[in-house]
């Protein structure tokens, strides 16, 4: 009986030592699968940005609210596919727009975002109305158009050859301490210029237990050089400071935005679960962006 009774205790233990390991081992393939479904969905996001492709405001701005790009957030400007031509008179200026004509408004949604690109200008427009009044029986000119108002972004410029407006995106990507359980971090996805807003679609949480998410940003070394190495750097004011004068961290600062030269953007997540202090896991994954 007491040789059973060793052997008994000895099964036992190696059962238990046995569900030990793999509630490490299920804990550990869990974070990684959460990071790396959480790296694909961010990737997608910014193979489809164009243009700015961030977003980035002041210190100010970024603390009431407005998205910001940075070390650790990352406000991607996506594209949805719809699309408009302005029709305006090349070489004509204008100066304080609140409203932009275009061919066909429909896709464009009050409340949205709208890029416009105008030759060497892109500006980001935030939709106050959309108003359709073309008439489709005419001809698209600058008389016979829908309008597109955007009241909180006046706009001032020469109309080029070929201007015309996109539907956008804004999408912010941060970690935030989980609401059910303050010592864990999620990965939030917010849509929209607002952070503050209530939340709209596209908006919620990407993964569970990410600790960190850390961004880098990849311009190239001589912006007039195609073939240029890229560097990295944590940030786009440190990027801006390393292309001297005439570059800005900020979309309507003075000289040219880092974003538009951005050639690519690293990622890098880190993941860990509470269940077990051996799953944590970090991939960092480079992303060329396209446009």
């Amino acid at each position: 009986m007491a040789i059973l009774g060793v052997l008994s205790l000895l099964v036992i233990q190696v059962l238990s030592s046995s569900l030990r390991i793999k509630k490490r081992e299920d804990a550990r393939v869990e974070v990684q699968q959460n990071v790396r479904a959480a790296a694909q969905i961010i990737a997608e996001d910014l193979r489809s940005s164009t243009l700015l492709h961030v977003w980035n405001a002041d210190a100010g701005d970024c603390a009431s609210g407005v998205p910001c790009t940075g070390p650790d957030q990352l406000a991607v400007l996506v594209v949805t596919g719809v699309l408009s031509r302005v029709p305006a008179t090349p070489g004509s200026a204008f100066s304080g727009a609140t409203l932009t004509p275009v061919c066909d408004a429909r896709g464009f949604v009050d409340g949205g975002l709208a890029l416009l690109s105008n030759g060497a200008q892109v500006a980001l427009l935030r939709v106050t109305q959309v108003e359709a009044s073309r008439d489709p029986a005419l001809p698209c000119s600058p008389s016979n158009a829908d309008l597109i108002h955007h009241d909180e972004d006046p706009t001032s410029g020469t109309w080029s050859n070929s201007p015309y407006l996109l539907k956008a995106d804004l999408i912010t990507y941060r970690t935030l301490p989980d609401p059910g359980d303050p010592g864990r971090n999620l990965l939030f996805r917010s849509n929209g210029y607002d952070l503050t807003h209530p939340l709209a679609d596209g908006t919620g949480v990407v993964a569970f237990d990410i600790q960190s998410l850390s961004v880098e940003y990849g311009v190239p070394q001589d912006p007039g050089d195609p073939s240029s190495r890229l560097v990295f750097f944590p940030s786009l004011e440190d990027a801006a400071s390393f292309l001297g004068t005439g570059y800005t961290a900020l979309p309507d600062g003075a000289g040219t935005y880092v974003g538009r030269i951005l050639k690519a953007i690293r990622i890098t997540l880190t993941g860990s679960s509470p269940a077990s202090a051996a799953s944590s896991y970090r991939l960092t994954q480079t992303v060329e962006l396209r446009r």
